[in-house]
């Protein structure tokens, strides 16, 4: 059987023949009477009727062999990406092309190490270039002046093992936010980006999110200290910052918005699927972002809507199967109003690509204007089949860019300094809001160890009970084995039986979820004539 499909989009047709660079409209496809995923939400008048969107993808130049992760300049004239050269494939360069003429330029080509990851600074002459690494020093800077040598970022380390990663520069450049894994999970800090003779450095760094524990008997506190998080961008001109986590349900990343001068917090998407990468349009009234809700991956666990526990834990052998892996998932470009996810709407769907490959890998990104979308995809059987789409939406007039405001300094959060690691060895009874309870076992660290939830008539929500257990049990970094049993009782009915054992990307095992009449079950592994690794009964309604 094949894994079941949303509804193809009626706002965009693909394009398979790749255009030159830049020209004329006419060489835009236009798609009009969106139907989108939303169909159904026409008739409420509070939800935004979709709108016209115009896809096409650029000419990838001769001499690279792969391109992804587009930026726009601050000033709107050229869109940057990371490349891979032809003529020498494991080196990676930041290029960026000119809109209006095609021109091209590499700009970190003189630099002796590989750099693609990247950021602009709000001045449109420096580039924050970034690299994924447990020892290394992460993040450096690069400024034309000097176009064969990076300055690092120091203050990033501080003396523990950590994974630093997803740097995102303020709108005025004076504040660097970054997800910091340490052993005992994700935190969200901020420092002050400061400029010396020699380079630049992190000060007064502070500890965003999640809250410390002060109540160890509060599961609300210990599911928001075990969620998974990771900082995305700003919006309203540098005074809230976007991230993506799963502090609400059990392995369901969305959207959240973290209002920097009080600390409140307010979820935008409520799909329990991955929703990711978020941008907000120059004047903060519309979402881009990556999103999985076309198709089934992230809900086979979040559909029983559990606490996020072990969700630290868990979530490193899940993004391993789910990135590369049998349970692939085909993340795509979304545009949702700030309001979020309501009622039947869940937002415009840009494009249908991720049936064939992943559609965006690094985010959907604005040009300052307002009008035009870029984003990254793989349109093909390998991931070397890089393509760059630009959207443009021809309804919407070019916006007029506002200055951002100083980016305020939050008092509230404490100095990263202060904020110890939590415990490796953990055991807390932890009431329900409505009844029953949830026991916390954690014995180890992000490196290796064991983590469960055992929820005994667990009351989340009024007349709704959950019981049975959920654990994970890592072996070493990138091997693991989940394995529960839970059952759903209440208005709505359901269960959930999982027994995978991950290595690396690679998986065995079964999964099987249901909420009410909504069901899925995989078996792994299976081969296709092709060699790749797809569930044998994949996703399969067993209703």
């Amino acid at each position: 059987m094949e894994r079941p499909k949303a509804p193809k989009s009626a706002s965009v047709v693909r394009r398979r023949q790749l255009r030159p660079p830049f020209g004329t409209v006419s060489l835009w496809r236009v798609g009009l009477g969106l139907a989108a995923i939303l169909a159904t939400s026409c008739g409420q008048d509070t939800d935004p009727t979709p709108e016209p969107v115009m896809v096409r993808y650029l000419e990838r130049p001769d001499f690279v062999l792969g391109w992804g992760s587009p930026r726009f300049t601050p000033d709107g004239r050229w869109l940057s990406f990371g490349f891979a050269h032809r003529d020498n494939p494991e080196r990676r360069d930041v290029g960026m092309i000119s809109l209006a003429t095609g021109e091209f330029r590499c700009l970190t080509c003189a630099v002796p190490r590989s750099a693609a990851a990247h950021l602009w600074f709000p001045d449109g002459q420096r580039l924050l270039v970034y690299y994924f690494g447990i020892f290394t020093d992460n993040f450096f800077v690069f400024e034309p002046q000097t176009p064969d040598r990076l300055y690092r970022i120091e203050g990033i380390k501080d003396g523990e093992l950590t994974h630093d990663r997803f740097p995102v520069l303020s709108p005025d450049g004076t504040k660097l936010v970054w997800t910091k894994v340490r052993l005992d999970g994700f935190h969200m800090v901020m420092g002050e980006l400061v400029r010396h003779a020699t380079g630049y450095r992190v000060e007064r760094v502070r500890h965003l999110y999640p809250p410390v524990v002060q109540s160890p008997g509060s599961l609300m506190q210990w599911s928001l200290a075990h969620a998974w998080y990771e900082a995305k961008s700003f919006t309203d001109r540098g005074q809230t910052l976007v991230f993506s986590a799963t502090r609400d349900e059990a392995a369901n990343v969305d959207i959240y918005l973290l209002d920097l001068v009080s600390g409140s917090i307010t979820r935008v998407t409520r799909h329990p699927e991955w929703d990711e990468t978020a941008e907000f349009s120059p004047d903060g009234r519309w979402l881009a972002f990556e999103s999985t809700r076309a198709h089934v991956v992230l809900r086979l666990l979040s559909l029983l809507r559990m606490p996020p526990l072990i969700d630290f834990a868990a979530v490193l052998p899940i993004t391993n199967i789910t990135l590369t892996g049998p349970l692939f998932a085909n993340h795509e470009p979304y545009l949702l109003d700030r309001a979020g996810d309501r009622g039947d709407y869940v937002g415009q769907r840009l494009s249908d690509e991720g049936d064939d490959g992943w559609a965006t890998r690094d985010g959907v990104r604005w040009h300052p204007d307002g009008t035009l979308l870029a984003w990254g995809a793989v349109l093909g059987p390998t991931i070397r089949d890089t393509h760059i789409a630009l959207a443009r939406l021809p309804s919407r007039r070019s916006l007029t860019l506002l200055p951002p405001v100083s980016t305020p300094e939050p008092t509230w959060a404490p100095l990263l300094g202060d904020v110890p690691l939590r415990p490796s060895k953990i055991e807390q009874v932890l009431p329900g809001p409505h009844g029953g309870e949830a026991r916390l076992r954690v014995d180890g660290t992000l490196v290796s160890g064991r983590f469960a939830m055992e929820l005994r008539s667990l009351s989340l929500r009024a007349g709704e009970t959950l019981e049975g257990f959920l654990a994970v049990h890592l072996i070493t970094a990138d091997t693991a084995r989940i394995e529960g049993q839970v059952r759903l009782f209440g208005p709505t009915s359901g269960f959930l039986d999982v027994a995978l054992d991950i290595v690396g990307s690679q998986a065995q095992g079964h999964l099987q979820v249901q909420r009410g009449a909504e069901g899925y079950q995989i078996r792994l592994p299976a081969s296709t004539a092709a060699g790749r690794s797809v569930p044998q009964s994949p996703l399969v309604d067993f209703r």
